[in-house]
């Protein structure tokens, strides 16, 4: 099967949501492995598909997208969202106000997990 080449709308709307940078490191990364269809199928997907709707706003989309993250455990993901959520217009007191709001709902653990992913990022490290 013949690959078929990323959307470039969709490469778009993640640069500018998580940064170019990123998303460049991301597509290295996948052609190192041999996965560059992963990143094609995810960037059509969530990306040319989901995140470029226009229903919510992408400040919004961010609020939703934090929830979720922390309720899954994804840290990894969830240190770049944070990134994505200000740039998005969100504040740093509105990003503490998710990580509070998740604990009766994911649960603590969780939210602890989210704490430190948050407070690692301000610090400039990455988790």
């Amino acid at each position: 099967m013949e690959e078929k080449e990323i959307s470039q709308s969709g490469l778009a709307k993640r640069a500018s949501v998580l940064g170019e940078e990123y998303v460049n490191r991301a597509l290295q990364w996948s052609e190192d492995l041999d996965a560059t269809e992963f990143q094609r199928l995810l960037t059509e997907f969530c990306w040319a598909e989901v995140w470029s709707r226009d229903v919510l706003p992408d400040r919004e989309k961010s609020l939703i997208c934090l929830g979720m993250l922390i309720s899954g455990g994804r840290q990894f993901e969830l240190t770049q969202h944070f990134r994505a959520a200000m740039k998005n217009g969100l504040t740093k007191k509105e990003i503490m106000e998710v990580i509070i709001f998740s604990m009766p709902y994911a649960g603590i653990p969780l939210a602890l997990e989210a704490l430190k992913s948050w407070s690692a990022m301000q610090k400039g490290s990455d988790v």
